[in-house]
């Protein structure tokens, strides 16, 4: 049996979280260990997923690709303001912002550095990625002044502690060249003559990766290839798939993604007022241009 479907990005975050929260690894994570997630847009959707409701965070996305350019959540840039410490060597680890799920509860407030102390090879971290290359590697922008910021300092400890990290990821991110391609072209971002937004480098992520073909697969077991890409009057950035299978593979996965059309975001990004903002390397500062307001 063959079917084809339509999905926004919304819907395909929605999907992607669906599966994850019946992956094992996170299974047995929300059971016997901790599910650590980074604030964003995909992470937003899990959350919503395993607590059967929409999560009350301060601060529910630390950086986004905007009708303006990239730029970061308000509140977390006073965090880095009023604390120096979190612009050093060590400052990612200081990151307070990390959702942790844990007996079922939510908590907001503990710094990364405290979680590795307490993360094993039974814990998940989650982080929505940037872009995702034709082998399916996942890329995340980097705004942070320390090279690799948050998820490079995950990384590392991963390696230490043994942990699963997750990458959710729509094909509306797949990018035409290698990450590896792509992080050469942004480096040295500081000498960047001009940036419609934040500068940021991209960093190459090793971990498992889950688009919308992996959460068919996990949740149906059928397969699910790429067609189309893009649409107008509000499917920019949809993407059009064709899946096969057993007839009762297929239709379980009919079912799901008609359970997910519609999928709305349910917070806003809180963008800083370009007016207000103070980022000096940032070539948008100051808001002069008119269609930064529109």
């Amino acid at each position: 049996m063959r079917a084809q479907v339509t999905l926004l990005p919304n819907e395909s975050k929605k999907l992607i979280a669906k599966a994850l929260a019946d992956m094992d690894e996170v299974k047995t994570a929300i059971t016997e260990g901790i599910v650590v997630m980074h604030p964003s847009s995909s992470t937003l959707f899990l959350a919503e997923e395993i607590l059967g409701k929409v999560p009350e965070t301060e601060v529910w996305m630390c950086g986004a690709i905007t009708p303006r350019a990239a730029c970061g959540d308000d509140a977390v840039k006073v965090w880095m303001t009023t604390h120096p410490e979190a612009r050093g060597k060590g400052g990612p680890e200081s990151f307070p912002f990390s959702w942790v799920i844990e007996k079922g509860k939510l908590s907001q407030g503990e710094t990364l550095a405290s979680l590795f102390a307490r993360m094993g090879p039974k814990d998940v971290y989650v982080k929505g990625v940037n872009a995702i290359d034709p082998q399916g590697k996942a890329g995340v922008l980097i705004g942070n002044e320390v090279e690799g910021g948050t998820i490079g300092k995950v990384i590392s400890a991963q390696k230490q502690k043994g942990f699963t990290i997750i990458y959710p990821v729509g094909l509306e991110k797949l990018i035409p060249v290698s990450i590896q391609e792509a992080a050469a072209a942004a480096k040295d971002r500081l000498s960047l003559a001009y940036a419609m937004g934040s500068r940021c480098s991209l960093l190459l992520c090793e971990g498992k990766v889950v688009t919308e073909l992996q959460a068919i697969s996990l949740l149906t077991g059928a397969t699910a290839v790429p067609i189309a890409a893009g649409g107008v009057d509000g499917a920019e950035g949809a993407v059009t798939l064709v899946i096969s299978g057993e007839d009762n593979q297929v239709k379980r996965a009919i079912a799901c993604i008609e359970e997910v059309k519609g999928a709305k975001m349910s917070r806003k990004f809180r963008q800083t007022d370009c007016t207000k903002c103070n980022d000096a390397h940032c070539s948008l500062r100051g808001g002069t241009r008119p269609w930064l307001n529109s």
